[in-house]
């Protein structure tokens, strides 16, 4: 049997590659929730999205909660660390 597996995407790549393009504040007013909890979800900043912040975001981008590559909530700070 021969499975295929889709690649799953960061936030910040399915923003980008949006048509048209999106920014972080429409995401978020279209998810129903703040730009800074937008920011912190994309980012791996904050608790971890929740599944409902995850249908509610996967929505607007047109794709399934599972394709995307959602953030660990340290990616982040494990980013800044790295670049210091």
């Amino acid at each position: 049997m021969h499975t295929t597996t889709k690649k799953r995407l960061r936030l910040r790549a399915l923003r980008a590659s949006h048509e048209p393009y999106l920014t972080q504040s429409q995401i978020a007013r279209r998810a129903g929730m703040g730009l800074f909890r937008y920011w912190q979800i994309e980012n791996g900043e904050g608790p971890l999205a929740t599944a409902d912040e995850r249908t509610a975001i996967a929505a607007v981008l047109a794709v399934r909660p599972i394709d995307v590559a959602w953030p660990a909530p340290d990616d982040g700070q494990r980013r800044r660390a790295l670049s210091a």
